[in-house]
């Protein structure tokens, strides 16, 4: 049965001088306490305001410019005019 080397790094056969030393540094888990449900909802809309900025020329937010939305007619006001166009093709 083949033998397996388990070691993590380099083994002292695969170091240039032949001296085995191991390479694992020392590591650490930190915790961090997550914040509360109303902190984090504070946050998140702030940052939504702070990035949700819609910038609208002057024109439009004082109603001087027309709006091509605004001006067409409703849909319902064609619907009859629509209908008979798909039939016609």
């Amino acid at each position: 049965m083949p033998i397996t080397d388990t070691h993590i790094g380099p083994s002292s056969r695969q170091t240039a001088d032949r001296t085995p030393h191991s390479s694992r540094e020392d590591f650490s888990f930190t915790i961090t306490e997550t914040p509360g449900l109303l902190a984090s909802l504070r946050e998140g809309f702030r940052e939504w305001r702070r990035t949700s900025k819609m910038k609208v020329p002057a024109e439009y937010a004082r109603g001087e410019a027309v709006l091509p939305v605004t001006e067409m007619r409703p849909w319902y006001r064609d619907f009859t005019s629509q209908i008979k166009s798909v039939f016609e093709k």
